[in-house]
């Protein structure tokens, strides 16, 4: 998680945008999921049949998961998937690519609840602390 912060430090330095402006995009791969605490946000709401085109086009590098980005809102070590959900879970439990990746837009706290505001609410009453 820290090289994680140094690296959107970096780009919000790089940029030379205030961070309530900014949105970093990163490219994680399957072992950074792993390692890290990643919270689905949807859980339960893809089917598996779907999870498996989706990790299927994941270990196939399908340029339509490049098309939009996840996004995601980091808070005290943890990362919420806000959108993009059925991907994170595909490429977590199908996806048979150990090198397998994705790109996330990590939003910072004001955008994140301009754009999920009820998910953010949800995010900050600490709703998926248990998950």
């Amino acid at each position: 998680m820290f090289y994680l912060k140094i690296l959107f430090i970096f780009i919000i330095s790089y940029l030379n945008v205030d961070a309530s402006d900014c949105v970093a995009s990163v490219k994680i791969n399957k072992s950074f999921f792993k390692k890290n605490k990643v919270v689905i946000t949807e859980k339960g709401l893809q089917s598996d049949s779907k999870l498996t085109s989706l990790g299927k086009m994941i270990d196939d590098n399908d340029p339509w998961l490049y098309a939009e980005k996840i996004q995601a809102y980091e808070k005290n070590g943890k990362i919420y998937i806000l959108d993009g959900n059925s991907r994170v879970s595909a490429l977590l439990s199908k996806s048979t690519n150990p090198n397998a990746d994705l790109m996330i837009d990590l939003l910072p706290e004001s955008s994140a609840k301009t754009l999920f505001p009820s998910r953010m609410e949800n995010i900050l009453q600490g709703v998926f602390d248990n998950d």
